[in-house]
């Protein structure tokens, strides 16, 4: 679809390469609070544009599987060597988070959440995605500064760990108690389950947040 093509050239330019080239922290935490508003609007974009081109949900749910397959695929590959082992777990990490909180939304259609539960959950995981596309842009252009690159994979770790935070609080994802009557475990929520606590303790405790 050239319209999706051309937004996507727009969040290269406009907002990846951006974030990419600041030369600071500090600075990086501005740009990226700067940029947000403008990436959510072109996300918001591209996502009206493929559900109108889109019959069925399943095709959809089809898209996704497969990205999340091949985009672990492709940062297994260069990630390691372009970023080190560290940042690399945190991008595939945040792709486990983001598939299942997919599947989650798939499997519990029926569940409501209000309004501002909802905006928190869109906000969590559109800062995740502006985190982790522009890493993602970083590995496939080596275009940037590394260390930019490699702070941005921490980021989209936490606001994955956000999302996901959000989702269980709000009844979305159910992760089974040690106690009593549970749905059979997913071994890669309950996986995720820990590593988020975890990671968004640490990321806590370094950023000072």
């Amino acid at each position: 679809m050239k319209s999706i093509e051309a937004i996507a050239e727009q969040i290269e330019s406009e907002i990846l390469e951006q974030l990419l080239s600041v030369p600071t922290l500090e600075e990086l935490r501005k740009v990226f609070s700067s940029l947000f508003p403008r990436f959510s609007f072109l996300q918001y974009s591209i996502g009206y544009i493929m559900w109108s081109h889109i019959n069925d949900v399943s095709e959809l749910s089809q898209i996704s599987i497969l990205g999340s397959s091949e985009l672990k695929e492709e940062i297994e590959k260069l990630g390691p060597e372009a970023l080190g082992e560290e940042a690399s777990n945190n991008l595939i990490s945040g792709i486990a988070a983001a598939s299942i909180l997919y599947r989650a939304a798939q499997k519990r259609p029926e569940i409501e959440i209000d309004d501002s539960t909802l905006a928190e959950l869109q906000g969590w995981f559109i800062a995740y995605v502006l985190a982790f596309l522009a890493v993602l842009h970083y590995l496939r252009k080596q275009k940037g500064r590394r260390q930019n690159a490699m702070v941005l994979a921490k980021w989209s770790l936490y606001y994955a760990a956000g999302a996901y935070r959000v989702a269980k609080d709000s009844g979305l994802l159910q992760v089974p108690s040690v106690t009593g009557d549970a749905p059979e475990p997913d071994e890669e929520d309950l996986m995720f389950s820990e590593a988020s606590v975890n990671d968004m303790a640490r990321y806590l405790a370094e950023e000072g947040e």
